[in-house]
């Protein structure tokens, strides 16, 4: 009899550790995704950045990858195969994204009179789809109690907001009623 009872109460304690692990351990491991996407993207941008970086050493100072501050399509082109094997991939880039792969703001290299009003550095930026993955990058970058602030409408940039990321190095922002998300990593 006293097996029996005791039996019961063992998986009545299974079922309850079962139905608690379903519930924090799936918090969890969401959580642990968007951190572990976070962290390829933020690698991501590192790879840039050292490529860029070994280019500009390697060309006596010039930062330029481009002529034209909207030709990223180029200035990654310029760094391949000499400084990066290929594009790294964005593992959280949207389905139909406003801005494709990685891209480049020279602000020293202003042409179009823009680039300069959207970062007050050179830096490597790229789109991503997610939230929370945007703010696992933010959290990362300022500090566990960050949040994602808006930064407007209109263009993705937030019509003319300057984006500098908060830590110095890396942050994501998102813009139009927090719907679209950018990573950034400031490289000079």
């Amino acid at each position: 009899m006293a097996n029996l009872i005791i039996t019961i109460i063992s998986i009545a304690l299974v079922a309850v550790a079962a139905l608690m692990g379903a519930y924090y351990g799936g918090t969890a491991f969401l959580q642990g995704s968007a951190k572990a996407k976070a962290n390829a993207i933020i690698n991501q941008g590192q790879q840039i950045a050292a490529a860029w970086i070994t280019y500009t050493v390697n060309n006596g100072g010039n930062r330029v990858l481009i002529s034209d501050g909207n030709s990223s399509l180029l200035a990654i082109a310029t760094l391949i195969p000499t400084y990066l094997q290929n594009e790294p991939s964005n593992p959280a880039q949207p389905a139909a994204p406003t801005l494709t792969g990685w891209n480049f703001i020279n602000s020293d290299d202003d042409t179009d009179g823009g680039d300069n009003y959207y970062a007050t550095a050179n830096s490597v930026i790229a789109e991503i789809d997610s939230r929370e993955i945007c703010l696992a990058v933010r959290q990362m970058s300022a500090g566990s109690a960050a949040t994602l602030t808006d930064h407007g409408g209109g263009d993705p940039f937030g019509s003319g907001y300057a984006i500098e990321p908060a830590n110095g190095k890396f942050d994501c922002f998102c813009f139009s009623g927090c719907t679209t998300y950018f990573f950034v990593y400031k490289v000079f």
